[in-house]
């Protein structure tokens, strides 16, 4: 039965294609860290951001017409296309009951799920764990350099160097130390990508190495309450998984100590929650509370606030909440709410928030589930890091936006990857 689906994909994929299929991979996963900050200093237009979106529309299209001429996909790949497939008639549903345009919707829609359409359309390149192995290592090593700028940028911060000069394209300054975003051009989007690596890092390993150190670094560097947060949870479920007592007294001594040492800070962070007009995320929150009451359901439909694609296509919804032209003028500046469970509950509703929800599960669940059966210890363990990264988002996004195509991205090509991986006898 294997031989026979390779051969209808070596049908769709000739060997030329594949070959020139797999550099585009590896160029545009090597570039995304670098497209904001790119973008940023040489000013060029704006559909030069466009490159991760016209590469999932390709690829996404490819995946349909091999979906068409196989007639189906494994059960790995078929589970995320479903879930994708339902956050997407929620949406669609919710366009259409406020009788919202259908490019709005489709483009709502799209800005929520793009990233992760890559994870079945890259199940189904069958590629062997070598060739796996070995664009894991390239992006591993990428992610150790970026973690070695940051630690440059924070020298250069203290020697009193132009922090424009040293790759900050705006400057944030927290806890007496700058929020570094290496080379990725937000801290945030950095935080994550070496949280990520960190995490595959030391389920392949099991062991403190001085990568697994530097990438640890480089989360502590970006500065990122949210990323910190995650990233005790990481070490939380890594001394679950080896049940050492003795690791786990020092994990609760460590996270104690990090608690009031950032304690002074949480009552800022609880007055920029607020309802009052003073802070963005709090007069923000307010007004998607507002608009949530109003559309309790289903919301007031995908891409009509918070979003990118509300202010592309001028979204009534802000007028007619009476939303604030200074923070609104705000929005526009950063090119979103940069809050998504506000924006995906006033543009959702509460079905929205669940089919989300679902879709984050269904990931943890198809990877821990592989991982369990797989046989090989590369598969094994990218595949039980892979389970933890839902996890992370999930409780990241508590807090913050969806804009982490750098990270977001990576995650799924190369979790869709190992998923298709040839030579293991799992689902997929």
């Amino acid at each position: 039965m294997l031989s026979v689906a390779v051969d209808k994909t070596s049908f769709v994929f000739p060997t030329l294609l594949k070959r020139i299929g797999w550099k585009v991979v590896l160029l545009l996963l090597l570039f995304l860290p670098f497209q904001f900050n790119i973008y940023h200093r040489m000013n060029l237009p704006n559909h030069f951001l466009w490159v991760d979106e016209i590469f999932i529309v390709f690829a996404f299209t490819l995946f349909l017409f091999i979906l068409l001429h196989q007639g189906k996909i494994s059960k790995d790949a078929n589970r995320i296309f479903t879930s994708l497939l339902f956050f997407s008639i929620i949406g669609i549903v919710s366009g259409l009951f406020n009788f919202n345009s259908f490019a709005i919707t489709t483009n709502g829609i799209f800005d929520y799920i793009k990233n992760f359409l890559a994870i079945p359309v890259f199940c189904l390149f069958s590629v062997t764990e070598k060739k796996v192995s070995g664009l894991y290592k390239i992006l591993h090593r990428l992610a150790l350099f970026l973690c070695l700028v940051a630690i440059l940028q924070v020298i250069a911060f203290f020697l009193g160097l132009p922090l424009s000069k040293i790759g900050f394209p705006f400057a944030a300054v927290r806890f007496g130390l700058p929020r570094t975003p290496s080379l990725m051009g937000h801290y945030n989007i950095f935080g994550l990508y070496a949280l990520f690596f960190f995490t595959l890092d030391f389920s392949l390993y099991r062991r403190i190495r001085w990568q697994n150190l530097l990438l640890a670094l480089g989360v502590f560097l970006s500065i990122s309450r949210m990323v910190w947060v995650a990233f005790f949870l990481v070490i939380l479920i890594f001394l679950l998984r080896k049940k050492s007592m003795p690791a786990f007294i020092l994990f609760l001594v460590g996270l104690l100590l990090m608690v009031i040492s950032v304690a002074p800070f949480l009552g800022h962070t609880a007055l920029e929650m607020g309802s009052g007009g003073g802070y963005f995320r709090g007069y923000a929150l307010s007004k998607s509370l507002e608009i949530w009451r109003d559309h309790p359901l289903l919301g007031v439909g995908p891409g009509m606030y918070g979003g990118i694609v509300s202010l592309v296509f001028n979204s009534s919804i802000y007028a007619l909440y009476d939303f604030s032209p200074y923070w609104f003028n705000y929005i526009e500046s950063i090119g979103s709410l940069d809050q998504f469970l506000p924006q995906i509950m006033a543009e959702m509703g509460l079905l929205g928030v669940l089919s989300f929800g679902f879709l984050l599960f269904t990931l943890w669940r198809i990877a821990r589930k592989a991982s369990l059966v797989a046989t090989g210890h590369f598969r094994k363990e990218m595949l039980f890091g892979f389970s933890i990264i839902p996890i992370v988002l999930a409780l990241y996004l508590l807090g913050s936006g969806l804009n982490l195509t750098a990270f977001l991205l990576t995650y799924s090509v190369l979790f869709g990857m190992v998923l298709g991986m040839k030579n293991e006898n799992t689902a997929c």
